[in-house]
């Protein structure tokens, strides 16, 4: 029995080790400045190119300067939990509810 447990420290220690080993490389390579840099970049050129369409007298629109990619996320699993603590908030809602005007007729 003790021999499992410690295994199973011994494993948890390794993932732990394995994480901060990744997380730690991942900073120094510099992936992540990179990243930031690069929005910042294309960030810097459409600034530069919006006050040169102002100067110019051209008709701006903000969406043509900005490329916000919005990523959808979603999948069977995310919706299934939205939709469960969604019936979960209503069915909540309407406990308190039901109950809140049981108290009232009680009292009044």
């Amino acid at each position: 029995m003790e021999n499992k447990k410690h295994k199973n420290l011994k494993i948890i220690f390794y993932i732990i080790l394995f994480s901060f080993i990744f997380v730690y490389a991942s900073g120094k390579s510099g992936y992540y400045e990179s990243t930031i840099k690069k929005n910042t970049l294309i960030t810097s050129e459409a600034i530069k190119e919006f006050e040169k369409d102002v100067s110019e007298g051209k008709a701006v629109d903000i969406k043509d300067y900005i490329n916000a990619e919005v990523s959808d996320y979603r999948n069977k699993y995310s919706r299934l939990g939205y939709s469960v603590s969604k019936t979960i908030d209503s069915v909540l809602n309407e406990g308190v509810k039901h109950f809140s005007n049981f108290l009232k007729s009680l009292f009044t």
